[in-house]
């Protein structure tokens, strides 16, 4: 299965990539960087840098992907008040 898994550089989305590639799926990961680690993001998966309301990677991302898993967090307070 292809998947994209949002958020995926942050500690619980990492692991559930770690997960999914050790499973023999090809994942796409595609994360803002703003709370995650690109050295988080497994060698076997793909990354993206961007977010939801970023237009250029959007099209990459969903290119033959068959599932979805979203493991963003909520943006804080002090950045959601800005």
């Amino acid at each position: 299965m292809r998947i994209l898994v949002t958020g995926g550089a942050g500690y619980i989305g990492s692991v559930s990539v770690e997960a999914l590639v050790a499973a023999g799926h090809e994942v796409t990961v595609l994360d803002d960087l703003s709370t995650g680690y690109r050295g988080a993001v497994s060698p076997s998966a793909r990354l993206e840098v961007g977010s939801y309301g970023t237009r250029p990677p959007w099209p990459r991302c969903w290119s033959g992907i068959t599932s979805t898993q979203s493991s963003t967090a909520p943006p804080s307070r002090s950045s959601a008040s800005r």
